[in-house]
């Protein structure tokens, strides 16, 4: 995966260290797992970005425990609007196989990101990826 993913980004890493400024337009990434409800979702987070703390406000914020178990082996349509990085859109597609899941999106650079975290969970043939 990290073979494809550098060929689709110039510049990308799979390691902890920090070279750029936030606000910065550089290519890195930084890849983390994190487990939620006895699943495994990987994330990657731009450098010197809000990513990773948004990204780890979905588990925060969300009761996405509670909403897979009333949603568990029902079909379902799941709407992300503003997906920013796509950390809603995996790891609800990661809960929920089932749902059809849709995200929208504005930014260009938050598309990508929305790519990359799709295929870092295998999971870009279920999540509709939009440009709003």
């Amino acid at each position: 995966m990290i073979k494809t993913l550098g060929k689709m980004y110039r510049g990308f890493r799979a390691d902890d260290s920090h070279s750029s400024k936030r606000g910065s337009t550089s290519n890195r990434f930084y890849v983390k797992d994190f487990h939620y409800c006895g699943q495994s979702v990987s994330a990657a987070f731009r450098y010197g970005m809000m990513d990773e703390g948004i990204y780890q406000g979905i588990f925060r914020e969300y009761q996405l425990e509670e909403i897979s178990q009333q949603l568990s082996g029902r079909p379902s349509t799941i709407i992300d609007i503003g997906g920013h990085i796509g950390g809603f859109s995996s790891i609800a597609a990661t809960l929920l196989p089932q749902a059809q899941i849709q995200v929208y999106e504005y930014m260009p650079e938050n598309l990508r990101m929305i790519q990359t975290n799709l295929l870092l969970n295998n999971l870009q043939n279920r999540v509709a990826r939009v440009r709003a």
